[in-house]
């Protein structure tokens, strides 16, 4: 007689594992019985921001027959990427092993393991795969106080679910980071026939804890970190980025939400980042078009360590909301605007846009022509080399009750120039002159200089 135990996933939503355990009896009748999957002992989601993918790793476990045993996992009605799906016991010293993987014909979306068992008994595995349609997003709340120099800051991520499957209790880590695929995972899970890629199954083995972090395990939980990499038309889908200047990241972050949650499908869950910090900051006004546009803007300046109150880990880009403390529990809107990325350890500076209590205005005092050369052949004579120089003043005005410091760079988009009678600023770059100075309150202060802009044979050599 075979007795098949069959051991079926019992929910709601649309992703199913069983476990077939086959035994071989006296050869007198066939009987099946239905038993439940035991809950997950605990699922890990590394949910990577700049592309959308996520990696899965489901625990659970599972009562082993001695000899070969069925798991049959299915895909349908998700965005699981069906070549990145991988099985492995969480011991290494389990004596579980793959004896083959094959694809029922009756359904395209559907696999099923046979694993051969040493000895009967209970072990906990796990089941990783790469999935899209979960995203996260950063958003933060500020409060300055009235001198710009202490600011209430907490933090929120919004995660979403559109996968097609729930994440009971699940662990939640935020990657930080660009990734770079080959080919997209939502495409790669809707494939009809995506058996052209059952390569990429065994190409897993090879690929195994490559390319990415591995989740850190809860303490106590004996889940040890690992996952899945990309085989076949996804590969080295989590290289190194490449540095570009200052805003490279440069390696991998890793954002973990403390404890569980529960992301069920077609749901967005609100979790909380930084539950309230009071940050040491800086107000600097800044006229420098290239970084924060054609106007003075109000900047927010912070560095992000514990020394200024924040718990020195990254923080993502994203939204803020800034508020002014009016006194008397009264807060007065700032602004609404997006951020950047800022690594542990560096600066942050938020642009909050013009401000009407500091301004700016520039003027051009004189304008003249110099240096004029002629080419005379005899019969003509012509301008062949000019300079147009130009005298300007900075007006600025500090109408708030406390000092500001202001920093002006002024550059010019003609090809060739030069600046004189500066009045104390300094050169930045070739392009490029600055001045930085405090601005007491009720104060007015006056910038002064000249531009000398080359033309024709005057712009040669300089």
């Amino acid at each position: 007689m075979t007795t098949r135990n069959t051991i079926m996933l019992n929910r709601t939503t649309p992703c199913i594992i069983a476990l077939l355990a086959l035994t071989l009896c006296a050869p007198l009748m066939a009987r099946e019985e239905l038993v439940t999957l035991p809950e997950r002992d605990g699922v890990q989601l590394t949910i990577y921001r700049e592309v959308d993918l996520t990696l899965v790793r489901d625990i659970r476990t599972l009562s082993f027959n001695k000899g070969d045993n069925e798991i049959q996992f299915s895909w349908a009605n998700t965005l699981i990427d069906p070549t990145s799906i991988h099985f492995e016991p969480i011991k290494a010293d389990a004596g579980l092993d793959i004896k083959s993987t094959s694809y029922p014909a009756e359904s395209g979306e559907m696999l099923i393991w046979t694993i051969t068992a040493k000895e009967a008994g209970k072990h906990q595995v796990a089941i990783s795969y790469f999935t899209s349609g979960i995203t996260w997003d950063a958003s933060y709340h500020a409060v300055l106080n009235g001198t710009g120099d202490k600011m209430k800051l907490t933090g929120s991520v919004t995660v979403t679910n559109n996968s097609g499957e729930d994440y009971e209790n699940a662990e939640i880590r935020l990657i930080i980071g660009s990734v770079n695929l080959v080919e997209d995972v939502r495409e790669l899970a809707r494939r009809n026939k995506w058996r052209e890629l059952e390569s990429a199954i065994e190409e897993l083995k090879d690929d195994m804890d490559k390319g990415y972090p591995a989740p850190e395990s809860a303490p106590g939980d004996g889940i040890r970190g690992g996952g899945a990499g990309f085989g076949g038309k996804v590969k080295k889908a989590l290289e190194k980025p490449k540095e570009v200047g200052k805003e490279s990241i440069g390696e991998y972050y890793m954002y973990k939400i403390e404890g569980t949650e529960t992301v069920s499908n077609t749901w967005s869950k609100r979790l909380v980042s930084i539950k309230e910090a009071t940050v040491t900051t800086s107000q600097v006004y800044y006229y420098k078009p290239k970084e924060f546009g054609s106007q003075l803007a109000r900047v927010v300046e912070f560095k992000n360590n514990k020394e200024s109150g924040l718990p020195g880990e990254p923080l993502p880009g994203g939204t803020v909301q800034v508020y002014s403390d009016e006194g008397e529990g009264r807060l007065s809107y700032i602004a609404g605007i997006g951020v950047k990325y800022v690594p542990p350890g560096e600066e942050g500076k938020w642009s909050l846009g013009a401000d009407p209590e500091v301004t700016l205005e520039f003027k051009i005092m004189k304008e003249r022509r110099a240096n004029l050369l002629f080419q005379d052949n005899g019969n003509n004579r012509w301008l062949k080399g000019w300079d147009i120089v130009n005298d300007y003043r900075i007006e600025l005005h500090n109408y708030r009750p406390w000092p500001v410091t202001v920093e002006v760079h002024v550059a010019y988009g003609h090809e060739n120039y030069e600046f004189s009678n500066t009045n104390g600023g300094e050169k930045e770059d070739a392009k490029t002159w600055k001045w930085r100075m405090p601005l007491e309150s009720g104060a007015e202060k006056l910038i002064d200089y000249t531009v000398t802009l080359h033309y024709g044979e005057n712009a040669k050599d300089r």
